[in-house]
């Protein structure tokens, strides 16, 4: 079986005479291709796989109990023709789990890897909080929002960018209740295993297409 495979492929007498016909060529590269994207898409789909399962874990489960104790229990946002409102009086802020605080940060190789730390909130809501670089230090968050505005903090860059509310085009009302935030939480893994599960399936006919095209154009032109 293997010699019949091998003089499948390899048969350079048969090239160099060039005594096939264009049908017998394409033929050919096509079978080379679909060879190829079965070994590519063999190796892609087993890692798929594995990331899908992961969110079966334990692990998972931890985490997203963690996402979960980041919402104040008796909470409720209301965000309405751009304006968000919240019913506690004073600012709210979203600890990050401590788990996840913590991340590896490398420059150019391993040995110059480094622990940095997340600042503690990852959202602060503050009804008239000024969106100023220095606030987003003070209160020690990566997102900061008013009635009308949001800000994202990049502490890698230092940067700061601000945007209104408004120009997210929401029209409906939204109410943000515990038992809603926990409903979304828990469609997080589903959701991704669908989308992975998706993936696996239309990987080997895209991966196929591609290789198929791009070779042949490179081989043309290239």
């Amino acid at each position: 079986m293997f010699d019949r495979i091998k003089r499948l492929f390899y048969r350079p007498d048969f090239f160099a005479e060039r005594s096939y016909t264009p049908n017998q060529g394409m033929t050919f590269y096509s079978l080379a291709v679909l060879a190829l994207t079965v070994a590519l898409s063999a190796v892609a789909i087993t890692g798929l796989f594995g990331l899908s399962r992961y969110f079966d874990s334990a692990d998972w489960e931890r985490r997203g109990a963690g996402l979960r104790d980041m919402y104040h229990h008796d909470l409720v946002l209301t965000f309405e023709h751009g304006r968000l409102e919240s019913n506690h009086l004073g600012p709210v802020g979203f600890a990050i789990p401590y788990d996840w605080k913590q991340r590896p940060h490398c420059r150019k190789s391993y040995a110059d890897c480094r622990i940095d730390d997340l600042p503690r909130h990852l959202l602060v809501i503050e009804s008239g909080a000024t969106l100023s670089p220095q606030s987003f230090i003070d209160r020690d968050t990566l997102i900061l929002a008013n009635e009308t505005e949001i800000g994202f903090r990049h502490p890698d860059r230092g940067e700061t960018r601000v945007f209104a509310l408004s120009e997210f085009q929401i029209d409906q009302r939204i109410v943000i209740t515990d038992d809603l935030y926990d409903h979304w939480v828990g469609l997080i893994g589903p959701t991704i295993q669908k989308g992975i599960y998706l993936v696996m399936y239309v990987l080997p006919f895209v991966l196929y297409i591609g290789l198929w095209l791009g070779y042949l154009i490179y081989s043309l032109f290239g």
